[in-house]
């Protein structure tokens, strides 16, 4: 019974093809694992193929903390903590404090640990060998290619990927739409939540939140929304401050929607709007703990223009500007 599943599941694998990339590789690895662990038990090896790493580590050096090893042999901190506990509990490794920083932990080899390697070191090299002839029937450098996954993945990691894959699908799926009375309120709850988030709602966020079309649109301006299924998520506006300059200001997003290019999405709309609108100059009033915003800015081309003294915000302590062709 067992073969049978293990058959439909390695169909299934295969049939699958990239999706389960990392189900096959685990799968893999797994009966490697299993294989190499009958053979330490038929040879009277106390010992799991799990351990390897950190045992052969450990025997090059006299004594390594948890995050060294983690380091070296390139896995987490828990989990080297956790094989060190199963190791010691055969024996194999004892754990003390460092005399130097009571903070950390040493692990290394004990007696029993040491001992077992001028035993082992001939199986390993069995292993070794038939590794080798097994790696030798493919028509491929399998480790060169396993070398060139790793680069790759170290590069930009798996999560990496897909999150920008997402991102990029989300992007595509918000609409940038023009200011609509039934996005007046929106427009106040956006932007409330995000100035109680950080600083506080003063008295001219007032008169612009609950009067946009008196304070921004009938000036000259523009109140764009980012918007998904009909929802506003996310908005910003453009204030005409005469002679060709425009403020991009009231930018805000909804929490759940922060990280998904919302933000960038509405900002370049402005941009291009303040194009259409003729403007030759683009400014933000913002403050240095905007961290997120503000990078994204520079990443636009707003460049530093010296601090606000304008007054209007208490929080506005710097002003970028964008020069627009």
């Amino acid at each position: 019974m067992l073969l049978f599943i293990e058959g439909n599941m390695t169909e299934l694998i295969r049939k699958l093809g990239e999706l389960a990339t990392a189900s096959r590789i685990k799968r893999l690895s797994e009966s490697l694992m299993q294989d190499v662990g009958r053979i330490y038990k038929e040879q009277g090896f106390d010992f799991e193929p799990k351990w390897f790493l950190i045992f052969f580590q450990l025997s090059q050096q006299k004594a390594m903390s948890v995050t060294e090893l983690a380091k070296a042999v390139g896995i987490t901190y828990p989990a080297v903590n956790q094989l060190a506990a199963e190791m010691a509990g055969s024996g194999l490794v004892d754990s003390k404090s460092d005399p130097k920083d009571k903070r950390k932990r040493l692990i290394s080899l004990t007696e029993k640990g040491r001992a077992l390697m001028p035993s082992i070191k001939p199986l390993w090299k069995v292993i070794e060998t038939s590794t080798s002839e097994l790696l030798g029937e493919l028509d491929c450098n399998f480790l060169q290619m396993i070398g060139q996954i790793e680069d790759a993945l170290e590069d930009k990691s798996m999560y990496q990927r897909v999150a920008n894959k997402i991102k990029s699908r989300q992007y595509k799926e918000v609409d940038i739409v023009e200011f609509k009375k039934k996005f007046k309120e929106p427009f106040y709850q956006l932007n409330k939540q995000w100035l109680e988030e950080y600083f506080t709602v003063e008295p001219a966020d007032e008169r612009m939140l609950l009067h946009p079309e008196a304070n921004i649109i009938k000036p000259g301006g523009k109140i764009l929304f980012a918007v998904i299924g009909g929802k506003a998520i996310g908005t910003v506006a453009l204030i005409n401050k005469g002679k060709g300059k425009y403020e991009l200001a009231k930018l805000a997003v909804a929490p759940e929607f922060r990280g998904r290019m919302v933000g960038k999405k509405l900002v370049l709309a402005a941009i291009k709007e303040s194009t259409a609108l003729k403007a030759k100059i683009l400014l933000v009033r913002t403050n240095p703990r905007l961290d997120s915003a503000n990078r994204l800015y520079r990443s636009l081309g707003f460049k530093y223009s010296g601090n606000d003294h304008s007054g209007d915000y208490q929080r506005s302590t710097i002003v970028l500007t964008l020069t627009l062709k």
